[in-house]
């Protein structure tokens, strides 16, 4: 074990985590301390209003960017030595997010009234829906940005792009609660510029040649060949991880809505710490051409995945019930889905490398759509019965059942492929 560690230490990998995860530390502590304050500020309902919209907007978001954002990590690494084609890929996953982010936010526009009244039975979210599509577009720029650090090793960019403008950010609501402007909406608005900042901001620290590249048609299609598996996934992953935060704003009040936000709020470092390791994980996975590495570089980047998970929990718990007690007695319901989430969130954590691994060196993302649709069906069906029954516990409870389930279906299809490689 101390061979282990100490060779882990020694390597390019762990330097370049400790960039990534110095960075999503620092800007999920800024981002947590906004939504922490908007809590505060808002009030359990407004909260809950804005906190819905933006849970609306992740799930889209994700949906629309059509497995774009990995799609151009996979392939402008593989054509490093052909930077022609590399920023063909580039600039062919920007032209397809700005399609996609303004198709969405034309129909949300247009369907706010009907989806905020008769799809979730809260009229008053309308106004918070009808403005959310240029929340989705922002966020595929964003995510175009820092796809595109990663994917070019430029791990201090991809750092900045996270902390500065979640710094921004908060420094802007201070302005709003100081002059009294504070309102559910303008919290919105304000979640809403922040990634179109930081996309501006990029382009101002990296080669942007890709925009005069010419399109090559046969790269296309293999880009889009790897990115079916990709996009199926992602949107069937994404709805079912967002599913039960949805179906608890139909099925609860706003304000329990509210309290199961922060709940999920003050987990959200955990996914992100799983993003920093996959930003230095997946080239590395991408790169390997034996089981060997492959299998080597899986035990230590797991090996450091589990001690981050280990230590999130340790800090996070007392931290929770401190911070529950600081925002205010309206909140007390969110500390025990608070605890079901983190122990799911622990283990997506620690499995990260084992997803990374099965989709960027077996080239399997076959298996997580496969996977994704199985745990969108039970998260339906686990929330039409706990939610109802046990309010946001119930919801907590959906979250920790699927990832123990994914947890164990990806090891048992690794243990599978590794056998027949």
């Amino acid at each position: 074990m101390h061979h282990q560690l100490k060779s882990l230490i020694q390597t390019a990998t762990f330097r370049q985590s400790v960039i990534t995860l110095g960075s999503t530390v620092t800007s999920g502590g800024l981002g947590a301390l906004f939504f922490f304050i908007l809590a505060r500020f808002l009030g359990s309902q407004q909260y809950g209003a804005f906190s819905t919209a933006c849970v609306l907007i992740i799930m889209l978001s994700s949906v629309m960017d059509l497995g774009t954002s990995q799609g151009l990590v996979k392939f402008s690494r593989k054509y490093a030595g052909d930077p022609e084609k590399s920023e063909a890929v580039i600039k062919s996953t920007l032209l397809i997010k700005l399609v996609s982010g303004s198709v969405i936010s034309m129909i949300l526009l247009f369907f706010a009234v009907p989806l905020a009244g008769n799809i979730f039975h809260h009229p008053e979210l309308a106004p918070y829906f009808s403005v959310s599509g240029l929340g989705i577009m922002g966020s595929l720029l964003f995510s175009f940005a820092y796809s595109l650090a990663q994917s070019r090793g430029l791990y201090i960019l991809w750092g900045s792009i996270f902390v500065w403008p979640n710094f921004l950010r908060l420094l802007a609501l201070l302005v709003l609660i100081r002059f009294g402007w504070l309102t559910g909406i303008s919290a919105l608005w304000l979640y809403i510029i922040t990634p179109f900042v930081a996309f501006i901001g990029s382009l101002f620290f990296t080669d942007r040649k890709f925009i005069s590249v010419s399109f090559q048609p046969g790269l296309i299609g293999e880009f889009f060949s790897f990115n079916k598996w990709i996009t199926l996934t992602s949107v069937i992953s994404t709805v079912g991880s967002r599913v039960e935060a949805l179906l608890t704003a139909g099925f609860l009040t706003l304000s329990a809505t509210g309290n199961y936000a922060l709940a999920v709020q003050m987990v959200t470092l955990v996914p992100q710490l799983s993003s920093a390791f996959g930003a230095v994980t997946t080239p590395k996975f991408a790169s390997f051409t034996n089981i060997r590495d492959n299998r080597r570089y899986l035990v230590k980047t797991t090996l450091l995945t589990m001690l981050a998970a280990a230590g999130v929990i340790l800090c996070l718990i007392p931290a929770a019930w401190i911070l529950i007690r600081l925002i205010g007695s309206q909140y007390q319901q969110a500390f025990t889905p608070f605890l079901l989430l983190l122990g799911g969130m622990a283990l997506f954590l620690a499995s990260s490398p084992l997803r990374d691994s099965l989709t960027y060196y077996f080239g399997r993302p076959g298996f997580f759509a496969l996977w994704s649709l199985i745990a969108l069906l039970i998260t339906v069906c686990l929330s039409l019965w706990l939610i109802p029954a046990l309010g946001i516990i119930g919801s907590g409870a959906v979250v920790l059942i699927i990832q123990i389930l994914g947890v164990l279906a990806a090891w048992i299809y690794y243990r599978w492929i590794s056998r027949h490689q």
